[in-house]
């Protein structure tokens, strides 16, 4: 089944991606259901699909009546558990939004990226262990290879 998801994501991403939302709005059958909250946020990220159609955080907490973190964790838990591709980015435009394109998907890597290779700079500097520095090389070449 989960090839064939990916099948249909790689032919279709839009189409896809609706089919997704509208079983997980819609059609029941998750392993979890989702809550008022998170299928709220669903609701409204349907209509924001790319990069360029980001829906900014203190809106999307506004009309959901939540705090920004609780926006962050719905995002979080819809992606994580729900496999639902919503993206976040930290530069214009700001904001979260659906992934569809693969370049939706590089710029909502980059962040989460940068900011491991952040935290592994932070652990070198305060654990210089061996192992360390060897994850450290294999996840620089990994991003490495993600930059376009």
């Amino acid at each position: 089944m989960a090839d064939q998801q990916q099948f249909t994501f790689a032919m279709d991403p839009v189409g896809a991606l609706e089919l997704l939302i509208g079983h997980l709005l819609f059609g029941g059958g998750a392993a979890a259901p989702l809550t008022g909250n998170e299928r709220a946020l669903l609701a409204i990220l349907r209509y924001h699909k790319g990069v360029g159609n980001a829906r900014k955080l203190e809106e999307l907490a506004a009309q959901l009546k939540v705090s920004p973190r609780e926006v962050k964790q719905l995002a979080k838990t819809l992606t994580e558990q729900h496999g639902v591709p919503i993206g976040a980015r930290r530069q214009p435009p700001y904001g979260y939004f659906l992934c569809v394109t693969p370049d939706d998907y590089a710029a909502a890597r980059r962040p989460y990226l940068n900011e491991v290779l952040s935290l592994l700079r932070r652990l070198k500097a305060l654990n210089p262990d061996q192992r360390l520095l060897e994850l450290y090389g294999q996840l620089e070449l990994a991003i490495q290879q993600e930059r376009p």
